[in-house]
Parts: C-alpha cells; sequence; structure tokens
C-alpha cells in the first residue's frame, strides 16, 4: 500500500472510529422461510436467499482490514437436494481467516436445529489449506438448510462476487459498506443490477438486489462463468478529490515504469547476451522479433514460482539462466530497445473466464502480459515457452487487452493507456487437414494411408507433443491422432514432418504420416460389405437432444476442417450408395457450415468435406441452425458405404 494511500486511510479513521464497522453479523433469531416460486418447484434445491456483505473496516496501523459475510438459506425439494446439502464445506480465501461460521437446520414443522460445535469440523485440504466442514445430520425432503460464515481478508482496491449458479435463486443480495466518503463504482453483469449508494451516517452503502435467478450450467460450445451474474467493485475517489484513483491509465503507467529502466550495467549484459543474434544485419524488424523471442525462451528457463528483485535484475538472470515473470518481460524489453523494435507492453485476461471490461477499471481481471508491435500489427506472449510470434494464447483474442502508449514530454517518458481489442486470426490460419487414401487387400481388409495436417491454433498441443514425445510413446500418439486405430499394433508406420516451435511462425502445417490397419471399418451384410467411411473423421461432437439453450455459442477460435478420403474401389465392385455422403448445412450468413461431396472417377471415389467455423460466438438465438450444422459433421460420422458386386 503506498504511503500517500496509507495517509488517506488514517484520515478516514480520524473521522470515523473503528466501532461504526463493526464486523459481527447476526442472522433472524426466528428464521424467515419463503416459498419457493412455480417455475423452481421441480429443481432439487433452491437458494431461497443468496446474501453477500463486504465490510471496508480500518484498523491499527494506518491499514483497513475486509470482512466478507456469505449467507445462505436452501430448500431442499427431493432426495438429490438432501445429498447436495447434506454436507457443505467451507474454504476460505487466499491469505483469509475464519471469523463466524454457523449453520442450522429448519424442519418442515418449523423446528429450528442450530448445529453443535461438533459439527463444524475444521481440515485442511490436500495443499494444506484450512477447511471447515459442516455437517447437517437427519435433514430430509422439505427441510431448509442455513449457514453463514465471516471472512477476514487483507486490504483490496478491487473486488467480485458471482451470484449465480447451478442451482437456481430466489433473492440475490449484494451489500457493500465503507466509510462515507469513499467512493467506490459497481457495476453489475449479464443482468445483475449496478449497487447504488446511499449514506447513513459516517457510512456509505452500496447495494443490489436480484430476484429468481435462474440456474446456470455449462453447456456445449459456451463459456459459463462470463455469463454469470455477478456484481464487481472498484475504489474510485476518496474525501473531496476529483481524481480518479486506479483507471487504467494509472495501470499503464505502473506497467511502464515498472519494467522499463535499466541501468548501464544491465543494457551492457543484455546486448552481450544478444551478440550471437547479429541483430545489426537484419533489416526487417520482424525478423529481429523472431529472433529475440527464440533465442530468448531457448537460453532462458521461465519459472512461474520465482520472485523477488533478484530475479528482475538482468545481470543475475543472464547468469542463473532462469527467470521470473516480470524479469523475463524485463528481458523481452530490454532486448526490444537493444534492436530497435516498436513495441508496447500491455496485459489483458481469459475471456473464457472474466474478459476486460474497457469502462470498468477492475484490476483484478488482467492477468497475461502480451506485447504488441505497432509495425507489423502483431503479437507476442513473453512467457508461453512453446509459443512463437505472431501466436498468442486464444483466451486474450478478441479480448481487451491495456497497453502502454509511450509519452515523452520534455525528458520525462511515462505511458498511458491504450485500450484495445486484440483481433482474432482468420478462420483460415486455423486448419485442421485430413487426407486419406484407402485400399483394400484380397479379404476386404482397408488399409488407411493417412495424412493429417494442423496449424495455427488447430496446432496447439499436436507440435508440443511431437517435439518432446520420447520414442516409447510415438505410436501411442499416433493412434490417438488417427482416430481410427483400435490398438496400437494397427499403426503399422508413421512419421512426423514440421514439428518445430518456428513453425509457429510461418504457419508451416505439423504432420502426422501413419499408415493404418482399420479392419473395423468394414463389416458384412449377406453378400454386401458395409464400409464404415465416416469413421475416418473421428469421433464427433453431437447436439441432438439438447436441453433449451440459455447460454451464447462461443470457440476458442475460428478453424477450419478440410478432408478428402480417396477410396480405391476394389475390382467387380461397385459402391452402390454413393450420394448419401453428400450433406450441406450452414448459416444464413455462411458464417459457419459443413458441406461434403463426392466424384467417382473409374474405381476411384473422392470424398471432400469442408467443415468452417469464420466466428467464435453466436447469440442464443442462433441455436437451431447452428446445431444443423454440428449435427451434420457427427451424422457424416454415421456414414456406411454399401460395396456390392457389379
Amino acid at each position: 500500500m503506498s504511503l500517500t494511500f496509507k495517509s488517506l486511510l488514517f484520515a478516514s479513521s480520524l473521522f470515523l472510529g473503528h466501532s461504526l464497522f463493526a464486523q459481527n453479523y447476526h442472522w433472524d433469531d426466528v428464521p424467515k422461510v419463503q416459498a419457493v416460486s412455480d417455475t423452481f418447484k421441480k429443481e432439487s434445491a433452491v437458494f431461497l436467499l443468496e446474501k453477500r456483505i463486504v465490510k471496508y473496516v480500518p484498523a491499527k496501523n494506518d491499514d483497513v482490514d475486509v470482512y466478507r459475510t456469505v449467507h445462505r438459506i436452501i430448500k431442499l425439494m427431493d432426495d438429490k437436494g438432501v445429498e447436495y446439502f447434506n454436507k457443505m464445506t467451507v474454504s476460505p480465501a487466499y491469505g483469509a481467516s475464519i471469523e463466524a461460521i454457523k449453520g442450522r437446520t429448519i424442519k418442515a414443522n418449523g423446528k429450528v436445529i442450530d448445529l453443535k460445535n461438533d459439527q463444524i469440523k475444521t481440515k485442511a485440504n490436500e495443499n494444506g489449506d484450512e477447511q471447515y466442514h459442516l455437517a447437517f445430520e437427519g435433514i430430509e425432503k422439505g427441510d431448509v438448510v442455513e449457514m453463514y460464515y465471516t471472512e477476514k481478508r487483507s486490504f483490496n482496491n478491487f473486488g467480485a462476487e458471482i451470484m449465480q449458479f447451478g442451482l437456481p435463486v430466489e433473492h440475490a443480495s449484494f451489500t457493500l459498506e465503507v466509510p462515507a466518503f469513499w467512493i467506490f463504482d459497481a457495476k453489475g453483469f449479464n443482468g445483475f443490477p449496478d449497487a447504488k449508494d446511499t449514506v447513513i451516517g459516517k457510512t456509505r452503502i452500496y447495494t443490489a438486489d436480484q430476484y429468481k435467478l435462474d440456474a446456470i450450467e455449462e453447456e456445449t460450445y459456451s463459456d459459463l462463468t462470463p455469463n454469470l451474474q455477478r456484481e464487481e467493485y472498484k475504489f474510485s475517489y476518496t474525501g473531496d478529490s476529483k481524481s480518479r484513483l486506479y483507471t487504467w491509465n494509472d495501470m499503464a503507467k505502473r506497467m511502464y515504469e515498472n519494467n522499463n529502466s535499466f541501468t548501464e550495467k544491465e543494457i551492457k549484459a543484455v546486448t552481450k547476451f544478444l551478440a550471437p543474434l547479429k541483430l545489426d544485419d537484419k533489416s526487417k524488424e520482424e525478423d529481429k522479433i523472431i529472433a529475440i523471442e527464440n533465442f530468448i525462451k531457448t537460453n532462458i528457463v521461465y519459472d512461474e514460482k520465482l520472485g523477488g528483485e533478484d530475479y528482475r535484475n538482468m545481470n543475475f538472470i543472464l547468469e542463473k539462466k532462469t527467470s521470473s515473470e516480470s524479469g523475463i518481460i524485463r528481458l523481452f524489453i530490454a532486448a526490444f530497445q537493444i534492436a530497435g523494435v516498436k513495441h508496447e507492453l500491455g496485459i489483458s485476461s481469459n475471456r473464457f473466464e472474466f474478459p476486460v471490461d474497457e469502462r470498468f477499471e477492475n484490476w483484478l481481471r488482467p492477468d497475461i502480459y502480451v506485447f504488441s508491435f505497432p509495425n507489423t500489427k502483431q503479437y507476442l506472449d513473453p512467457v508461453a515457452t512453446t509459443l512463437r510470434y505472431p501466436m498468442i494464447p486464444s483466451a486474450i483474442r478478441e479480448n481487451n487487452a491495456i497497453f502502454c502508449k509511450t509519452i515523452t514530454v520534455g525528458s520525462l517518458t511515462s505511458a498511458l493507456a491504450s485500450v484495445r481489442k486484440i483481433p482474432q486470426l482468420d478462420y483460415t490460419q486455423s486448419v485442421n487437414a485430413l487426407d486419406a487414401d484407402v485400399t483394400f487387400d484380397n479379404s476386404m481388409v482397408p488399409t488407411v494411408n493417412l495424412t493429417e495436417g494442423f496449424t495455427g491454433y488447430r496446432a496447439i498441443g499436436i507440435r508440443e507433443i511431437s517435439v518432446y514425445l520420447t520414442k516409447d510413446k510415438e505410436k501411442e500418439f499416433v493412434q490417438n491422432v488417427s482416430g481410427i486405430a483400435q490398438k496400437v499394433e494397427d499403426v503399422k508406420s508413421y512419421s512426423f514432418k514440421n514439428t518445430g516451435m518456428e513453425h509457429y511462425t510461418d504457419n508451416i502445417p505439423v504432420e502426422v504420416h501413419c499408415e493404418i490397419k482399420a479392419e473395423q471399418l468394414m463389416e458384412t451384410a449377406g453378400d454386401k460389405w458395409l464400409f464404415n467411411v465416416g469413421d475416418i473423421l473421428g469421433p464427433q461432437q453431437e447436439m441432438y437432444n439438447e436441453k433449451k439453450r440459455k447460454l451464447p455459442i462461443s470457440f476458442a477460435f475460428p478453424h477450419i476442417y478440410t478432408r478428402e478420403i480417396v477410396i480405391h474401389i476394389p475390382d467387380g465392385y461397385k459402391i452402390s450408395n454413393p450420394e448419401i455422403v453428400k450433406m450441406d448445412a450452414a448459416l444464413s450468413d455462411n458464417n459457419m457450415g459443413f458441406h461434403s461431396d463426392y466424384k467417382i472417377e473409374g474405381n476411384k471415389m473422392t470424398i471432400s468435406i469442408n467443415e468452417f467455423y469464420k466466428v467464435t460466438s453466436l447469440p442464443v438465438s442462433e441455436i437451431e441452425p447452428f446445431k444443423k450444422v454440428v449435427n451434420a459433421a457427427a451424422d457424416f460420422n454415421k456414414v456406411v458405404l454399401i460395396l456390392v458386386k457389379k
């Protein structure tokens, strides 16, 4: 905590006194149990109340403690609900301590049974963190269980409370209490209201209430967490000051000042480290970026467990050949400065969890660093050791990032925030291409010569495994990639091509070549042979019996699948139902689709398949046409060609 901010806290405590922020919480002596809405009566359990209270309390040494209370009242509607909640576990936040915890059961006849001390036990989990276990004994259908706990946390300028779960909530309540002349911003997401404030005496109280929150769970092709109703809050003003605190500009300035200052000795050490690259001989800025990244990631080991000032010092890092995240970032910046590479350091978040909101400056969210290069309009992740420019985690694409845009006034240089969205790669950059050549022996046993190539984000995982895999595990890996080898012995031969990490830069596909004996693809039915050609695609996602959709459709990245299957029809046979492979499904705007067709030339049938997803998200209203595209691939997976004698 900065000296300036601590002085503000001290001034606050002089006015307020600690007693105004008593952290004790009390529930009603006589529980108030509301009825369950008709819409929720078929649920196994219903949260009648989900209440969160967060209090900022001035403490000793001009510091501030945060007390967070969670109060839950849950109606058990059936035996499954009883099974869900006959035991509850409370895990305090990292560094927090439980100050109070209680539980009780309200029977259907109104009788209240408080949990005894021996029904609330503490036990460390596998990580050594203390947990509290509440045992509600003898509960049954129709009962209500109630519990609350208060935890003491360290001060934080930011916070968030998720208020929606896999079970419905009748009433969700959020309260934030702070000294009267502190001003927070609060924002509700996904339908939860923005908390509004009122001042009572010397306390400012923010409240937000929501009613009848539907149960919400993960769905196929969805991101659950960012779509849950929640409330976020941040400290923005104090006293009569008009100066806004903790803005994105403040974050950018802090990032710049923490990472862009080097001693002469450090610059000399990094210059010597980079000497083998002969950067002066490289005229293109992009060539310098590629060379610097590969050299650092090859020679310096990133260890996320490391910390401290030593691992921010260039001389120490280059001597030890290992570094923390902060040190790696500084090493990249020093290298870019020496090489004359124009760059901007930025930070983003995992959009599959909590995307960065440009208009709400919650510093809890951004935690993934990234470099932007204005001249090439591409990006680099400094600590993703297996990725290479311009590949960055898909979680930060199509998500806002806060970049440091430098400004110079006289001899002083600092940074302002440039908040902008990192674009997705075009769908043609992430390809899974399959080429299969099928022949049959005299016993009609198929052999499939398979070449499968992966580019862009489709190559992630495949490229790394093919580089680091030990020889004794290669066949098993090929078996898994092929999807049609029932056992390792069915892989008759294999090879890999273009496996190096450098191919993330040129996007040359990593390829797996293999020959598979696939007798399971052929069956007999009287005098007919049934060839399960659809199985060559491998297992496909199905969306046939889906519940009513609640969440938007989401993909990690745009991508495309291309397949070409060549079938050499045995002499004396023909395929009696070739038209069965023809399928066509697409969205009205053609942003997603599945198309398959064929041609027969002599004894050779060639099947061509094109499945593409140009965008990564669709609204719930598009679920039916989307399902048709997905299910077209699943339907093709079931296609069986019939071979009969001519």
